[in-house]
């Protein structure tokens, strides 16, 4: 992983496609611009994983550019099976921090990708200030929850 300095491009690619994304479109700008100054664009290479199941969860990513691979070991053999593949605008890392669980599955970039960052701490912070935000979340996180069920 290699981070970047967000520069002014980087900051309205991030406005723009975050108005895009359902989950953040209630968000006030004030609330954006306060998460703004902990958001980093970072460069992750081809093959490389970005969390890995069973690992503890330290950040929420949002994909500018790229492609990522969801996948999840299961069985008694823990065979890996790929349940998703996420690209621009799709953002992963929600379960492990919004329940403070492990994570739930590895994601590995198919292509180098541009992905925003966020600690989960800054993550913890959205979500304090925007209830609507935090009940998005739990919608989306119950939902994958139960997509992984599956699989697991």
């Amino acid at each position: 992983m290699k981070k970047n300095e967000l520069n002014e491009y980087d900051v309205n690619a991030f406005m723009s496609v975050i108005r895009r994304v359902q989950i953040f479109k209630l968000m006030t700008i004030g609330q954006i611009e306060k998460v703004l100054p902990y958001l980093q664009l970072c460069l992750f290479e081809k093959n490389e994983v970005i969390c890995e199941q069973g690992k503890e969860g330290d950040a929420f990513y949002m994909i500018q550019k790229g492609e990522v691979e969801v996948s999840v070991k299961t069985g008694y053999v823990r065979f890996k099976k790929v349940v998703a593949k996420l690209g621009s605008l799709d953002f992963f890392g929600e379960i492990s921090l919004f329940r403070n669980v492990s994570c739930t599955a590895t994601v590995t970039c198919k292509k180098p990708s541009y992905i925003y960052v966020l600690s989960k701490q800054d993550f913890n912070y959205v979500l304090s200030v925007n209830p609507d935000f935090r009940a998005d979340i739990e919608r989306i996180v119950q939902d994958r929850k139960n997509v992984l069920k599956k699989y697991l």
